[in-house]
């Protein structure tokens, strides 16, 4: 089995090796301003609204959901950038070298930290 040019890949062009990266880190920073909505109406809700039973459970996990999906979001925003640069190199070098050896590496370690 030889080894593929950039050239007679087609997952190698500009359009979805640039392009890409960019819609989807701009539709997860979308989704985090409706993140951060909703936990603002939330909260406003809790405190102005005496009434509501256990309000400071309430706020407590709404808080912890809100900070565990932001830091979810960040790190897929951190991949899809690392991803973009990646494939950046690629079609500047003109070489699958280092973009192979990403993909087939190890990622055990790195969720391990």
């Amino acid at each position: 089995m030889g080894s593929t040019t950039i050239e007679e890949s087609s997952m190698f062009n500009v359009e979805i090796g640039l392009l890409g990266p960019v819609i989807s880190v701009s539709l997860i920073f979308g989704n985090t301003g409706f993140y951060v909505f909703l936990f603002g109406l939330s909260t406003y809700f809790l405190l102005k609204h005496r009434v509501i039973s256990r309000r400071r459970l309430h706020l407590l996990w709404t808080t912890s959901l809100f900070t565990i999906s932001s830091f979810g979001s960040l790190m897929s925003v951190i991949n899809h950038l690392m991803n973009a640069v990646v494939i950046y190199n690629a079609l500047r070098t003109q070489s699958l070298d280092h973009f192979q050896e990403y993909n087939t590496r190890d990622k055990a370690p790195i969720i391990m930290m």
